[in-house]
């Protein structure tokens, strides 16, 4: 490797002998010294999210633009889960402590996909089997999840607040119940929120948890970030996650009460009437690698992730309060390092706390750090995401990160969710800032790059802003017309039909990916299985629509092949080399009799002298299943 330092020694005592010039000297050191920007960049490609009622970021999209909110009833089955385990002195009455942004169906997992047993399943906690199904949606959209993943070096970096589990251990239920033993334990470690990701995806990258509270998953998307440009991995995944396994739930031996309100309470953030702030469970990451190197292989950009900064109050204020001063640090530090215009910054993600007074100190710090930046006044929409969310603790900056990013994808600025009248404690004619109650469109302009910012606050003083960038336009390709290997698979038989169903309704409407993309994201982006297989030739998208709605009817066509085998075994999934000449040639009838009958192949051999990129498809659907500790448990 060159060491710049001394090359550009030799350069200057060069000079000094008189051997080259001045001008060539200059010119030397500056080609030396020279770094492409895009090589401190890490691009955005891959989201995955879980979160009350959806396992999809569209649909996330749809409650912020919508003004809806997950925040509801808990399910009464939910509710009850636990009675028979837990202490009566510490259960609650149901309606005023289970009303928050509760996952449904919380106990229920696709073990067979993930290859795990029943009992294994049920042993693990809800928190690492829904960690495991947001990660596997991050690496789906960020087409990981098939050849493409091979011989990586794929850190996971995951966001947790501890404390939850210190109140109630789904281990230490394991226990009560009494299986699993020590291994059960084992199972439920905490650190197996990122580890057992590594594991099932083969990353071999490093692969950790951290907790700063409610800062976790911004921090670990942060390290994360921080970590590829290091060159400790090539590739991460980052977020975070918060799981409540008892929606209400009392302190032992106080009278204080957790998130306690009545039925007609409702978050108003940078309102005068804050209202108060409900629990959420929630689960989100993002899938990030170098931006050139993304350009490169034909990866779909959500966003451009610029970095940020990290600083903590110090003896400012109290352990939870927050510190104008330190903010104010954090955000100049942040614009610094990243090197954005903070006029270009369209909006911005606070806390959302609904303490009045946080609230007010919070955004008067980054108002005063941007007054220093830019005379400019309420350009930029502040807004948050618990009001539609609940406050999802360690989740809350993997949230933030995926609403900025569609934003910026969108061209639209949701509003903040039951806004009706500004906190009389800020003044936000004097700031950067406005609330905007209705979607703001954002369009983009010449010359500039729009950014969103997060601010993040971490219990003890710990205070985070980052930035995201809007992606680079991609290049128009052409469609070639040509003919081309649309594959489809599944573990079982409803997860299929599910899937068929999915790739219908996308078709029908389809306009913007090309055909050959469609077909080369699901072959070589997407995982395969041995269990159910589809494969169709078609030319364009319409061609693989009337094929797929033929096939669902039970039609039989040519150019269509199907197999199933419910008890293939998915462990052996390196390809045939024997099939290598035929996917080079693009013998795609053969390809596709073969592959039905259950060879593995390299599809990607097929586009190696094609131009393809990764594109939008619809999700693999899991067939969930009820593992639940609590059913096995009788109370003595």
């Amino acid at each position: 490797m060159i060491d710049e330092k001394k090359l550009s020694k030799y350069i200057l005592n060069e000079l000094k002998n008189g051997n080259i010039t001045k001008g060539t000297a200059i010119e030397l050191v500056k080609q030396i010294n020279y770094t492409d920007p895009q090589d401190n960049e890490v691009a955005v490609v891959g989201i995955g999210c879980r979160f009350r009622e959806a396992d999809d970021y569209q649909s996330f999209w749809d409650l912020l633009i919508n003004k809806r909110t997950a925040v509801d009833r808990c399910a009464k089955k939910r509710v009850y889960a636990m009675e028979k385990i837990l202490p009566e002195g510490i259960l609650d009455n149901t309606t005023t402590h289970s009303k928050g942004s509760y996952i449904n169906n919380l106990f229920d997992f696709d073990y067979h996909l993930f290859d795990l047993t029943f009992e294994n399943a049920t042993i693990m906690a809800p928190s690492q089997r829904i960690m495991l199904e947001a990660a596997y949606r991050t690496l789906e959209d960020a087409g990981y999840l098939g050849e493409r993943s091979k011989e990586n070096m794929t850190g996971v970096y995951i966001g947790n607040n501890f404390t939850s589990e210190l109140l109630i251990s789904h281990a230490s239920i394991v226990a009560q119940v009494g299986v699993g033993g020590f291994e059960s334990i084992m199972y439920n470690w905490s650190s197996g929120l990122a580890t057992r990701i590594s594991k099932h995806f083969d990353l071999k990258g490093p692969s950790y948890v951290v907790d700063l509270s409610c800062a976790s998953s911004t921090v670990a998307i942060f390290n994360a970030y921080k970590a590829i440009l290091d060159k400790q991995c090539d590739s991460a995944i980052a977020g975070g996650i918060n799981i409540i396994l008892k929606p209400n739930i009392r302190i032992t031996g106080t009278d204080d009460k957790i998130f306690e309100h009545g039925n007609d309470v409702i978050q108003r953030d940078y309102d005068d009437n804050p209202g108060g702030v409900y629990h959420g469970e929630a689960a989100a990451a993002l899938f990030l690698k170098p931006l050139k190197k993304a350009l490169q292989d034909g990866d779909r950009i959500h966003a451009v992730f610029k970095g940020g900064s990290f600083n903590n109050n110090g003896t400012d204020c109290d352990f939870n309060g927050s510190s104008v001063a330190a903010i104010k640090d954090v955000l100049l530090s942040a614009v610094k390092k990243t090197g954005i215009n903070i006029e270009d910054v369209g909006c911005l993600d606070g806390e959302g706390s609904s303490d009045r007074h946080e609230e007010m100190i919070q955004t008067t710090g980054l108002s005063e750090g941007m007054k220093m930046l830019t005379h400019k006044r309420q350009y930029c929409a502040i807004g948050s995401v618990p009001p539609n969310m609940g406050y999802i603790q360690a989740a809350m900056g993997a949230f933030c990160a995926i609403k900025g990013i569609l934003s910026l994808k969108h061209n639209k600025i949701p509003p903040v969710y039951h806004f009706i009248k500004p906190t009389s404690l800020l003044n936000f004619a004097a700031t950067p800032f406005y609330v905007n109650d209705f979607a703001v469109q954002w369009e983009k302009q010449p010359d500039t790059k729009r950014c969103t910012g997060i601010y993040s606050f971490g219990y003890g003083g710990n205070n985070l802003v980052t930035f995201i960038q809007e992606a680079p336009e991609p290049e128009i390709l052409e469609e070639s017309g040509e003919d081309e290997l649309f594959i489809l698979t599944a573990k079982s038989v409803y997860s299929f039909n599910k899937n068929i169903d999915s790739y219908i309704k996308f078709l029908k409407s389809e306009e913007k990916s090309r055909i050959i993309d469609i077909c080369y994201t699901a072959s070589v982006g997407r995982a395969i299985y041995p269990n159910f297989r589809l494969a169709i030739i078609a030319n364009s998208c319409e061609d693989l629509y009337l094929k797929l709605k033929a096939f669902k009817d039970g039609k039989i066509l040519e150019k269509v092949y199907y197999q199933c085998n419910e008890q293939a075994d998915s462990k052996s999934t390196r390809p045939d080399i024997r099939f290598e000449s035929l996917l080079q040639d693009r013998d795609l009838d053969n390809v596709a009799k073969e592959f039905c009958k259950g060879s593995n192949m390299s599809f990607s051999k097929m586009y190696e002298t094609k131009e393809v990129r990764i594109c939008t498809l619809p999700n693999y659907t899991f067939d969930r299943k009820r593992c639940c500790i609590f059913d096995q448990y009788k109370k003595k």
